[in-house]
């Protein structure tokens, strides 16, 4: 299903990333659109553009220090499809283009775990890798925030 948002309700969809528990009330102040049309829109979306509820976690307060961003290409798209739906430390993937076939954002507790991770992902069928230590964030989940 394909959705074209008029501008106009782009306040709505910005107070919800900015807190996806805000009341329709308060995203209703936040829009200036009427809570009525707020319920109906929001429901709308949730079957199409809204994909989640979450909340972001920073992981190193909970004991989750090592984060790595990974590009690889693969040879077994099966293979690595199966690693990647199974794999605990796997926060993320994207498919992208270029050199590589994937980007994985991890997250890791320590480093043996880490280690323990490569050597599991260059058994699936992995024809090249990098692998990059994400040292401090700097902006997450911004968009649409500003509005």
């Amino acid at each position: 299903m394909s959705f074209m948002i008029p501008e106009r309700e782009l306040p709505m969809i910005a107070a919800l990333r900015r807190n996806s528990r805000a009341s329709l009330m308060d995203i209703s102040k936040a829009s200036g659109i009427p809570v009525s049309t707020v319920y109906d829109k929001l429901k709308r979306y949730e079957r199409g553009i809204i994909t989640k509820h979450t909340s972001l976690v920073d992981f190193q307060k909970i004991g989750y220090p090592i984060r790595t961003q990974i590009l690889v290409k693969i040879r077994d798209e099966k293979r690595f499809k199966e690693f990647i739906e199974n794999h605990p430390y796997i926060n993320s993937v994207f498919a992208i283009d270029g050199a590589y076939n994937y980007a994985l954002d991890c997250i890791f507790k320590e480093m043996q775990s880490l280690n323990l991770f490569h050597r599991e992902l260059e058994k699936c069928a992995v024809e090249k890798k990098d692998a990059y230590f994400v040292l401090k964030e700097i902006k997450r989940e911004d968009f649409l925030n500003k509005i």
